[in-house]
């Protein structure tokens, strides 16, 4: 008995009955021989670790474009992360660690350099679509080694392939790296508070109804992680922006039902969630001449930006002074921050930048038109904000925050109405 004959001895006495043990593999693509040290799928987890595409995961965005820096993660540390608690829950249900640990060091080798945005733009331009899955089980097949493929066993390439599809993979392995990688993107890509602001909504709404806190918390938190898991798996909406949009949209409700019952005090109130009357006439004046520096900038140097924000290194390529537009674009965005702050409060200036992109980006395609389409939405959004504060005397912020999440579910009905009444054309 060889050192591989010995170790798939030991997985059929020690691993659980469910698990995929490697010598009931169903095989290669193209049949060869075993090696007498390791099993199939340690051979599979080292031909992906060995292989160019994995090399080539370093400099692959994952959520953030062009990251420079030590806190931003890269598609190869993402890819860690999900190997490492993949491997942890396998461990824990005694299932088969090398099949986990190869599916999930694969199953992003197919992904766009440039984040999720480049994932759908390539799905607009290519004929037949694009999914970064489809592309990673062809990169181990095609691509690899000039064409011949890197013949990985069947378990490990359903995993991969079927790791963000309609279909669950056929094993129980691939199923941990499929629920690894939403835990990995959610807990890691994001580093917000989102669950914490959810908390805060639930508790405000218990105290107002007399009811328990912690019994109304607890399960409101639990769903909105299931929820948060389920919309980044059966929705065009991502993950990070998801959790933008249900901690904002929480934490909103929170304070609404708070300022009804309880009420806050002054100062809290107009710092952390904003207050138009909290602006002075100066304020109004200086927030105004900002506001409008900041569009002449942006429209002056929209090219230039854009290009520095899609592809620095293309930028720097044709001339453009990368350093200088990335620290404009930084010093806009802060201004914008700051005008916005005042009267959206510490707690929800974010909702202002998040909520009209992403109520766009569901009816439009192109970047110009989001960019418009985003200015008129919040424009309009924050004018209905302000007239709701006024009329039903709760801040301004709150607000403002529930009249975008109004629109971005009124533009997802058109969104639906266009796609199906385009089907029927075709038809």
């Amino acid at each position: 008995m060889n050192i591989r004959e010995s170790l798939e001895q030991w997985e059929k006495e020690y691993l659980s009955p469910h698990a995929m043990l490697s010598m009931h593999s169903r095989g290669r693509l193209k049949p060869e021989e075993q090696c007498d040290i390791r099993p199939v799928f340690q051979r599979d987890r080292d031909r992906i670790i060995h292989s160019k595409s994995f090399r080539r995961l370093k400099d692959k965005t994952q959520v953030f474009l062009t990251p420079e820096g030590d806190h931003y993660r890269t598609r190869l540390t993402h890819t860690l992360e999900v190997s490492q608690t993949a491997r942890t829950i396998a461990k824990a249900l005694q299932l088969n660690e090398d099949l986990v640990e190869a599916i999930a060091l694969g199953h992003d080798l197919g992904h766009t350099p440039f984040g999720h945005a480049g994932e759908r733009a390539l799905d607009r331009a290519c004929p037949y679509g694009f999914r970064h899955n489809e592309q990673s089980v062809r990169t181990v097949d095609l691509l690899e080694k000039d064409g011949q493929g890197i013949n990985l066993t069947m378990e490990v390439r359903d995993g991969i392939l079927n790791h963000q599809t309609a279909s669950m993979p056929a094993t129980l392995e691939g199923r941990i790296v499929r629920f690894a990688d939403k835990i990995a993107y959610i807990h890691h890509d994001t580093d917000g508070d989102g669950l914490s602001h959810v908390s805060f909504g639930a508790l405000s709404v218990a105290m107002a109804a007399g009811w328990a806190p912690l019994g109304v918390s607890v399960p409101v938190v639990v769903a909105a992680a299931f929820f948060l898991l389920r919309i980044t798996e059966n929705s065009r909406v991502k993950s990070d922006a998801a959790i933008a949009m249900i901690s904002a949209g929480a934490l909103a409700v929170g304070i609404v039902v708070t300022s009804l019952t309880t009420g806050m005090t002054t100062d809290v109130s107009s710092y952390m969630f904003g207050s138009i009357l909290a602006m002075s006439p100066s304020d109004v004046k200086l927030a105004a001449a900002l506001s409008a520096v900041v569009l002449f900038l942006f429209v002056f140097c929209y090219n230039k930006m854009f290009a520095v924000t899609f592809d620095e290194n293309f930028a720097r390529a044709a001339g453009v002074r990368v350093s200088f537009y990335k620290i404009l674009t930084a010093v806009l965005t802060a201004v914008t921050i700051v005008v916005g702050m005042r009267m959206m409060g510490a707690m929800l200036i974010s909702s202002l930048i998040i909520f009209p992109a992403l109520t766009s980006m569901g009816l439009f395609k192109s970047f110009r038109a989001v960019v418009l389409s985003s200015g008129a939405v919040s424009v309009v959004c924050f004018c209905v904000g302000m007239v709701v504060s006024y009329r039903f005397s709760i801040p301004a912020g709150a607000s403002v925050v529930l009249v975008n999440i109004g629109a971005f579910g009124a533009f997802r009905v058109l969104e639906k109405i266009r796609t199906v009444w385009g089907k029927r054309r075709e038809e």
